[in-house]
C-alpha cells in the first residue's frame, strides 16, 4: 500500500516539475577581462539545458587591447557564449559612437535600454522570451546618472529610468509575462534612481540582476523582488533559478547562486579565442612610446606635487591651445613599480597611468568661478583621494589658494573632469562657454607629450635657459 502511494504520488508530483523551471546566467563589469572568461566559461557550462543569458554592462573597456579594439572582443566572447542579452554599462558609452554602435549592430543577441538613445542606435527597450515553458520579459536599463556623466547634444540621450520603465509596463503586462526581470546596470545602493524606491513604484518586477558597483550578491529579498549581483571582472557568474506552477504561472521559488570559477578547468573553444587576444595584448602592450626621465607615477597622498601632474596639466593646455588647464589624477593606490631615471615608457604602462578614453574639451573660466573650483579640489583631496593640478593662467598657493592672472580665461580639461566639477558642468546649459577640441584624446596627447619630452631630452640644454628657472610642468 505504501509503494502504491508513492508511485501515485510521483506521478501527481510530475506534471509539476517539468517545464516549470526557467535557468538564468548573468554576468556584469567584465571590464574587458577577456583572460577570465575560458574559466568563467567553463563553470556556466555546468548549468545544463536551455539557459537565458544576460550581461549587465562595462562590458567593453577596461584592459588596453579590448579598449584598442573599442571593445570589439569582448562582443566577440559574448557572441560565443551564446549570450541573448547585453545592457550596456556607463563605460561601454564612453567608448565612442562609431565604436558603440559598431558593438550594438555586432551583438547576435539583443541590446536593451529601456531609457536611452544615441543617435541611430536605439535599444529594444524590453524583450519577452520563451524558455522551457515560462514566459519571461526582461527589462534592460543602465547607469541612471548618465545624464550627469555626458556632454549634452552630443553623447545620447537618457531619461528617467523610473519613469521609462513605467511607460512600457503596460505593454509588459499586456504580454502575460510569468516572471519580470530588470537587468540594471546600477548598485544596491546609488543616490540616482535607488533600487528600493524603484521597486516601491513597479511592484511588478519580480527579478533584478544588478552591476556597477562590482559588488557580490548571492541572493537577497529586496521589498517584493529578489536581487542578485554577479561581481566584476569575471570572477563569478550569477545563477538564478525560477520555478513556476505550470497551471496558474505563478512563481513558486527562485533560487540562486554564484558560480566561482576553477582556473584549472577552461572550455577549451573560448580558451583559443582569447589566447589570440592575449598575444596581441601582450604585444600592444611591449611598443615603445619614448625614453623618458620622469617618474612616472600617480602623486602620493601627502606629496605636494607631482612631476606627471604637472606634466598632465602642461600637455593638455599645449594640445587645446588654451590659457591654462585644469586635471586630476587618483592618488597612489599600488599603481606598479615607480621608474626613477631614465626608463623606456610602453604602451602598457601608459595605459595604465592613463586608463580611459577621455576627450579633451575647453571651458570658459571667470576669476567668479575660483572659489568654487577651490572648494571643490580640497574636498578632493579629502574625499574623492584625487590630487589636482594646473599649467597656465591659474595658479595656486602653498595653502591651496587659487588666483588667476586675468579676469576670464579659456581652460584645458577632460571630458570627465568637465561633467563632475559642478562649477565647470553648470557651463555646459550655454553652448557658447564650452566646447569640445576635435580629435584629442587624452592618452593620445600625453603619447605626443611623451615622444616630444623625448627629443627635447636628446638635444643640448640652450646656453641661455638655466636649469630650474621654469617648473617642468611649464617648460611642455
Amino acid at each position: 500500500m505504501k509503494s502504491l502511494f508513492c508511485v501515485v504520488l510521483h506521478l501527481f508530483l510530475l506534471p509539476v516539475c517539468a517545464g516549470t523551471e526557467l535557468h538564468i546566467l548573468c554576468t556584469s563589469d567584465l571590464h574587458g577581462h577577456f583572460e577570465k572568461l575560458p574559466a568563467l566559461a567553463a563553470v556556466m557550462k555546468t548549468v545544463r539545458g536551455p539557459v537565458l543569458k544576460i550581461d549587465t554592462g562595462d562590458t567593453l573597456t577596461g584592459t588596453l587591447y579590448s579598449d584598442f579594439r573599442g571593445g570589439e572582443p569582448m562582443i566577440r566572447l559574448l557572441n560565443h557564449l551564446r549570450f541573448d542579452v547585453w545592457v550596456p554599462g556607463n563605460h561601454d558609452f564612453e567608448t565612442g559612437y562609431e565604436a558603440f554602435s559598431a558593438r550594438v549592430r555586432e551583438f547576435g543577441g539583443v541590446t536593451l535600454g529601456a531609457h536611452w538613445r544615441w543617435k541611430d542606435v536605439v535599444p529594444v527597450k524590453w524583450k519577452l522570451f520563451e524558455i522551457n515553458g515560462i514566459r519571461a520579459a526582461v527589462i534592460g536599463a543602465t547607469d541612471p546618472s548618465m545624464p550627469l556623466r555626458v556632454l549634452p547634444g552630443t553623447d545620447g540621450e537618457f531619461g528617467d529610468v523610473t519613469k521609462s520603465i513605467g511607460r512600457i509596463m503596460p505593454e509588459i503586462l499586456a504580454s502575460r509575462p510569468h516572471v519580470i526581470i530588470l537587468a540594471f546596470h546600477n548598485g544596491l545602493y546609488s543616490r540616482y534612481a535607488r533600487l528600493s524606491d524603484l521597486l516601491r513604484t513597479h511592484p511588478e518586477i519580480d527579478l533584478v540582476f544588478g552591476g556597477h558597483s562590482h559588488k557580490e550578491i548571492a541572493g537577497r529579498k529586496l521589498r517584493h523582488a529578489y536581487l542578485v549581483q554577479a561581481g566584476c571582472h569575471g570572477s563569478c557568474a550569477a545563477h538564478v533559478t525560477v520555478r513556476t506552477d505550470p497551471k496558474s504561472g505563478r512563481i513558486i521559488r527562485i533560487e540562486s547562486e554564484l558560480l566561482y570559477p576553477d582556473d584549472r578547468i577552461r572550455d577549451a573553444g573560448t580558451e583559443a579565442l582569447c589566447g589570440e587576444f592575449s598575444r596581441k595584448q601582450r604585444e600592444l602592450a611591449s611598443r615603445r612610446v619614448a625614453e623618458t626621465a620622469m617618474l612616472c607615477a600617480w602623486p602620493k597622498p601627502r606629496e605636494k606635487s607631482s612631476e606627471l601632474g604637472n606634466f598632465y596639466a602642461a600637455s593638455l593646455m599645449r594640445a587645446a591651445k588654451a590659457d591654462a588647464a585644469f586635471v586630476s589624477l587618483p592618488t597612489d593606490r599600488g599603481a606598479g613599480p615607480e621608474k626613477r631615471g631614465r626608463h623606456t615608457l610602453t604602451e602598457g604602462e601608459l595605459y595604465r597611468l592613463f586608463p580611459f578614453r577621455n576627450r579633451i574639451c575647453t571651458v570658459l573660466l571667470t576669476k567668479e568661478d575660483l572659489p568654487e573650483l577651490e572648494a571643490f579640489i580640497r574636498n578632493c583631496a579629502k574625499k574623492r583621494k584625487r590630487r589636482c593640478f594646473f599649467a597656465g593662467d591659474i595658479t595656486s598657493d602653498a595653502n591651496g589658494a587659487l588666483g588667476m592672472k586675468t579676469e576670464k580665461c579659456v581652460l584645458a580639461v577632460s571630458d570627465f573632469t568637465l561633467v563632475s566639477t559642478p562649477v565647470l558642468r553648470s557651463k555646459l546649459d550655454s553652448p557658447g562657454l564650452w566646447k569640445i577640441a576635435a580629435g584629442l584624446l587624452e592618452r593620445d596627447v600625453l603619447r605626443d607629450s611623451f615622444r616630444r619630452a623625448e627629443k627635447r631630452l636628446s638635444a643640448p640644454l640652450p646656453q641661455k635657459i638655466q636649469r630650474g628657472e621654469q617648473s617642468f610642468g611649464r617648460q611642455y
